[in-house]
């Protein structure tokens, strides 16, 4: 048996300067994201004597091969990995594996190839599965989306990306001292809306066609980084609810009116900014809060969920392999 853990991700500027379409009219994209202490567990193990396929996530399914698997994600992956039966397939996510913002889709496909590969006596590096997982969402599966949450997902830390015209991708570890790490971190504070995107997020995706805008948004990068290095939350949070207004303007479908109402009180109860995470229509909320107001802040957005998150810098990793199950 194999066990990947992958982590989630939160983006602090640039979103939407990572799409195929923004980069092939405007030039290179920009983001600057960091991945959280929250995670998509993927295992993977050999069937001793079954010959099917078995994959397990929010349904259960027993398939004679990975042609018959109806979860996108993991039958590409199988696809992609060569690994089409005999084998069985579990997923785990400690969030909502779709609508929450915060790439759950990307780190389920890295953590899927990740596995398959191990399994297979691989060793993968993470670009090598930030590229993959790019292919499997983007290419195979031709989904409407940027290249920032596979390659966050993949590397972990906190990084800005730059994303090229020939589907490149760059990235540069922000290598923040322990002061900046401390205040980012004790900062850091997620709030789970109770609303699912679904079909909202690639509605609100699809309106987001102001490239003016967006490259606006991706300009603020090198400011978000250097507030990030300095562990400046006062000016981060400024920039996060400056960006958020912004990104509201992008589309109707961005945002809600009970999403409005939370962010409000949240600010109203001490919040330095935040901003709804991924595409928009629901997910979750990326506040910025000092520690002295947490506690009004986590009443006042009440019946939304706080999610408490640190930092990862690992990104995907392997935490438990059994020699013997490999293919």
């Amino acid at each position: 048996m194999v066990v990947i853990r992958t982590p989630l991700r939160v983006s602090f500027a640039g979103g939407g300067s990572d799409r195929p379409e923004y980069v092939e009219e405007r030039g290179p994209g920009a983001t600057v994201s960091a991945t959280v202490s929250r995670y998509v567990y993927v295992t993977a193990h050999r069937r001793a004597v079954e010959p099917g396929v078995r994959v397990a996530y929010t349904h259960t399914e027993e398939v004679a091969t990975a042609l018959d698997v109806e979860h996108s994600i993991v039958r590409e992956a199988m696809r992609m990995t060569g690994v089409t039966s005999a084998v069985e397939v579990h997923s785990i996510g400690q969030l909502p594996s779709a609508g929450s913002g915060l790439g759950a889709s990307s780190a389920l496909a890295v953590g899927c190839l990740h596995a398959l590969r191990r399994l297979r006596g691989e060793s993968p590096l993470a670009p090598e599965l930030a590229c993959e997982a790019c292919d499997l969402e983007l290419g195979r599966l031709s989904q409407r989306i940027g290249r920032q949450d596979q390659w966050a997902c993949a590397l972990g830390g906190v990084r800005e990306y730059r994303f090229l015209r020939d589907g490149q991708v760059e990235s540069h570890s922000l290598h923040l001292d322990q002061y900046a790490r401390e205040m980012l971190e004790c900062h850091l504070f997620l709030v789970w809306t109770g609303l699912r995107r679904g079909m909202a997020a690639q509605d609100a995706l699809a309106e987001q066609t102001d490239f003016d805008t967006i490259g606006i948004l991706a300009e603020m990068v090198p400011s978000a980084c250097e507030f990030l290095r300095q562990g400046d939350m006062v000016g981060l949070g400024g920039l996060l609810h400056e960006s958020w207004g912004m990104k509201r303007a992008l589309s109707s479908r961005v945002t809600t009116p009970e999403v409005d109402a939370t962010y409000a009180r949240a600010r109203d109860a001490g919040a330095l900014g935040g901003k709804l995470c991924g595409a928009g229509g629901g997910g979750c909320l990326l506040l910025l809060v000092h520690p002295a107001h947490q506690s009004a802040v986590r009443e006042a957005v009440r019946p939304c969920i706080h999610v408490p998150a640190g930092l990862d810098f690992k990104g995907s990793v392997r935490v438990y392999e059994h020699a013997g199950c490999r293919l």
